[in-house]
């Protein structure tokens, strides 16, 4: 599982993997950014390619259905996106994200104040499925 969140320019995540059994199995990176526009993304696997390879507009056709979530951009000049299931992004007007199986943990952080990577260590700390060390990405000036 995942949880991928952004404040401030700032956009973290933890790095744990897991298999289908929900067994964990190491590490893995869930953050990119595109060298194009500066833009940062979170989730792992497949949407990071993409993400990569592909710029805004267009639809992402790898969506996954079965857990819910699949990614979520923060763009340089302050707007934030979330593709959904069925690969459609949209814009999201709100202080700060989060994402991922512990979402509703890290909302709780961040609304105390606390920063994109406090958040995702608080998960880290307090839900099963969020794990490894905090990643962390920040937007460029």
């Amino acid at each position: 599982m995942t949880i991928v969140v952004f404040r401030d320019g700032v956009m973290a995540a933890d790095s744990l993997a897991t298999n289908h059994h929900n067994a964990r199995v190491g590490k893995i990176r869930k953050l990119a950014r595109r060298d194009s526009d500066g833009a940062l993304a979170g989730n792992c696997t497949n949407f990071l390619a993409w993400f990569l390879c592909n710029k805004e507009g267009q639809s992402w056709k790898g969506a996954d259905e079965e857990n819910g979530f699949s990614g979520l951009v923060a763009f340089p000049d302050g707007r934030v996106v979330c593709c959904d299931v069925s690969g459609r992004f949209y814009g999201i007007d709100a202080p700060f994200h989060a994402r991922g199986s512990a979402q509703a943990m890290a909302i709780g952080a961040l609304a105390i104040g606390a920063s994109a990577e406090e958040a995702v260590k608080a998960c880290i700390d307090f839900d099963i499925h969020c794990g490894g060390p905090v990643q962390r990405e920040r937007h460029r000036k």
